[in-house]
């Protein structure tokens, strides 16, 4: 073993439990881990009869039939790492000896040496990362992958962002739907004891429309969340029917029209739905923070187009309920500081058709909050449309422009908003 690791061992003759205890958590190794972090052959042992071989770990070989457990796993000798040169990550129990250990080799590659099986999911994870390996999933799942299929099995189950190599077409060979396209990150949520069997292949050359068109009216006019009235029947709509992952939902396809007076901005948006998730004690009075958690329609307008991070949020719910936010998408946690705190006067109206399933929203900004032109035709604002659709654990994620991951701060996509007469 010396020999193939490179890394000098010794040898105790007690009999004992493989057990490892870590007792540097700063490595890059095991900086994820607790300091009282442990692993091995008598650290939960029940997860070890679910998932590992119990005729190796748990049955008396001694027993042909491998129906008798043994008392206790013992094991003699047992190796520990008996090398100057190797930095100590953990102390084999029982031994006191190095157990986990890490040395550079003079060929340029690193070798690892652990005295207990088992290692904890996070600390492989940590050396794959670190030997720039691409990690899929941090959900403790078992996961195979290459360049064009990927395999993910949850025991436990719950929601995962899984995350790509590359941006990718991203196809479900079991139900064979196009679950995201041209995404790098996609969320799944798992039954436990679940697997899926993805398809990787290049993004779809598709060229999605980049315009939506705001057409001017002479008159301002009162907000009726009607799409047949005379105000917006003649409008163009932009099409909201992908995942903001690039997948198409075409059970959700949902339109965004627009028009421009001398002093507003107006949005109707509309779409179906099957069932809704709504804040309990919804306020239409004052704007209500976080109100992505809910059903909603989103729309993002920058007149900025030097500094595209620069831009303002306005949500409205199926309540009523409303939120404004200005938006620097370089800021961490963009949306969750003191953005709501800008105030630009817009208003809202919102109405469920029950009988057709179609939810309508419609807002009315006023253009001074967020451009300093005067209003014209030929003004160009860079502008996304999002809706928010379903329950946290099994969310739709829409977008006019796809960003690719699950994160609408990504003004390099989005599109152009242009008034025209």
């Amino acid at each position: 073993m010396s020999e193939l690791t490179g890394i000098n061992l010794g040898e105790d003759n007690s009999s004992g439990e493989l057990r490892v205890e870590i007792t540097d958590i700063e490595h890059p190794y095991t900086r994820s881990m607790s300091q009282d972090a442990v692993y091995g052959t008598d650290v939960d042992v029940q997860s070890i009869i679910r998932y590992y071989d119990h005729q190796i770990y748990l049955k008396d070989p001694r027993d042909p039939s491998l129906s008798r457990d043994l008392p206790g796993f013992s094991i003699s000798p047992r190796f520990y790492s008996d090398d100057p040169e190797a930095i100590v990550l953990g102390k084999l129990a029982g031994v006191d000896k190095p157990g986990l250990v890490v040395k550079k080799q003079p060929a340029g590659w690193t070798s690892v040496y652990s005295s207990a099986p088992i290692l904890p999911a996070s600390l492989l994870r940590n050396i794959l990362r670190e030997s720039g390996g691409h990690i899929y999933t941090t959900g403790n799942d078992v996961v195979t992958a290459n360049k064009t299929s990927l395999c993910i099995y949850s025991p436990s189950g719950g929601m995962r962002m899984v995350k790509l190599p590359k941006s990718s077409k991203v196809i479900d060979l079991i139900d064979n739907k196009v679950i995201a396209d041209g995404a790098t990150e996609f969320p799944v949520t798992f039954a436990r004891n679940s697997t899926i069997l993805l398809s990787l292949e290049a993004p779809s050359e598709e060229v999605l429309s980049d315009v939506f068109v705001s057409r001017y009216s002479d008159k301002e006019t009162e907000l009726t969340t009607d799409p047949e009235s005379s105000f917006w029947s003649e409008t163009e709509p932009i099409t909201i029917d992908r995942s903001i992952v690039g997948g198409i939902v075409p059970e959700l396809k949902s339109e965004a029209r627009s028009r421009w007076t001398d002093e507003n901005l107006y949005f109707l948006f509309s779409g179906p739905f099957d069932t809704q998730v709504l804040k309990p004690d919804p306020d239409t009075i004052n704007e209500t923070y976080r109100l992505w958690e809910w059903d909603d329609f989103e729309l993002y307008i920058g007149s900025d187009f030097e500094n595209i991070n620069l831009y303002k949020e306005f949500e409205v719910s199926p309540q009523g309920e409303f939120l404004d936010l200005d938006i620097d998408s370089k800021v961490p946690r963009a949306g969750h500081n003191d953005e709501r705190l800008w105030d630009s006067g817009f208003t809202v109206k919102a109405r469920v058709d029950h009988v057709n399933k179609i939810w309508y929203a419609e807002i009315k900004i006023p253009i001074a909050s967020m451009d300093k032109r005067e209003p014209r035709a030929g003004n160009e604002f860079r502008v996304n449309v999002y809706r928010l659709q379903g329950p946290q654990d099994d969310r739709d994620f829409l977008a006019w422009r796809p960003t690719g991951v699950w994160n609408p701060h990504h003004p390099e996509v989005f599109g152009i908003l242009r008034l025209i007469e």
